[in-house]
C-alpha cells in the first residue's frame, strides 16, 4: 500500500479496518472490514449517505458484523508479527479510485 498518499480520513479507515480484522481474529483484509470501518468512522460520509437514502447505518453495520462472524478465524501463538493479507479482488473495488494495495 502507498499509505503516505492516503488522506487522513482514509488512513483512519484503514487503521480501523485493521483493528476490526484483529478483533475478529482474521488475517485477510476484506471489503467487509473496510465497510464496517467506514460505518464506524465518526462523522463519516458512509453513515450520512445511508441516512439520506433512509437506510439505518447501525442496521447495516450489524449485518456486516454478522457476516464477519462467519469468516474463518486465525489464532496466533507467541509474540511474533502478524501477517495481514489483502484479498486479491479487493483491489478491483478500489481501482476506480486509484488506491493501490501493493
Amino acid at each position: 500500500m502507498r499509505f503516505e498518499q492516503f488522506t487522513e480520513k482514509a488512513k483512519e479507515v484503514i487503521s480501523l479496518a485493521q483493528d476490526i480484522l484483529l478483533e475478529h481474529h482474521h488475517n485477510q483484509l476484506d471489503v467487509e472490514h473496510i465497510l464496517l470501518a467506514l460505518l464506524k468512522q465518526k462523522e463519516g460520509l458512509a453513515g450520512q449517505i445511508l441516512e439520506r437514502c433512509k437506510v439505518d447505518p447501525q442496521i447495516v453495520a450489524q449485518e456486516v458484523e454478522e457476516a464477519l462472524q462467519r469468516f474463518p478465524q486465525v489464532y496466533y501463538q507467541g509474540g511474533g508479527e502478524i501477517q495481514i493479507y489483502i484479498r486479491g479482488d479487493t483491489n478491483l473495488y478500489y481501482s476506480s479510485s486509484k488506491i493501490s494495495f501493493r
